[in-house]
């Protein structure tokens, strides 16, 4: 899935060749490796990010990945908080 697209919530992207982390893996919401600004992997570890504002941190929402053995991996305590946040159980997404 290319970067430089803005990303919806409908179904309409995937995420090809992305494996599932063991569902008792523990969630590192830094593992996607960006510092200074996010960089491909940081933005690919998220379901939707603001293409208009692709360097700021801000405009990634909805964490759903870690790094495991330098391989973007979907991690499902992630995914469910993401599902948490999209329901409002967290105030909701802004």
């Amino acid at each position: 899935m290319p970067c430089t697209q803005e990303r919806s919530l409908d179904g309409s992207h995937e995420l090809p060749g992305l494996d599932l982390a063991d569902p008792d893996r523990e969630w590192d919401s830094d593992g996607a490796g960006a510092e200074d600004k996010p960089n491909e992997r940081y933005r690919d570890a998220h379901i939707w990010y603001d293409a208009d504002n692709q360097d700021k941190f801000t405009a990634c929402k909805l964490f759903i990945c870690d790094v495991v053995d330098e391989k973007l991996v979907a991690v499902p305590r992630a995914i469910i908080a993401a599902a948490a946040v999209i329901q409002a159980a967290l105030g909701g997404m802004t």
